[in-house]
């Protein structure tokens, strides 16, 4: 049996922002994802779908996905500030005992 850790984003206040600022979010929105996939992948996790202006990745280690999000948000947070300020992108962090490979992690 294994562990998978799953990371959950989220740009907080997101509906009011589209609302007041829709191409500064489009473009928040595309550096969040680009930033936080990059760190996803840097720290062997797996990219598993975005929503809306989240992402969910997988990954064999809690220290993985913790590492993953403590680089993605500090740099995400870094990228988006001068688009959109204050901008918090939230974290959560799950870990599942599992008994095969279903989220394409080898």
């Amino acid at each position: 049996m294994s562990v998978a850790t799953f990371l959950f984003t989220d740009i907080e206040g997101s509906t009011p922002r589209w609302e007041a600022a829709p191409d500064a979010m489009r473009v928040a929105l595309e550096t969040h994802n680009e930033t936080l996939r990059k760190a996803v992948e840097v720290h062997a996790g797996h990219v598993r779908n975005y929503t809306g202006d989240g992402m969910c990745a997988v990954f064999d280690s809690p220290r993985s996905a913790v590492d993953a999000a403590v680089a993605g948000v500090q740099e995400g947070a870094q990228d988006v500030r001068g688009l959109l300020a204050p901008s918090i992108v939230a974290a959560i962090i799950h870990d599942i005992r599992r008994k095969s490979r279903p989220w394409g992690s080898s």
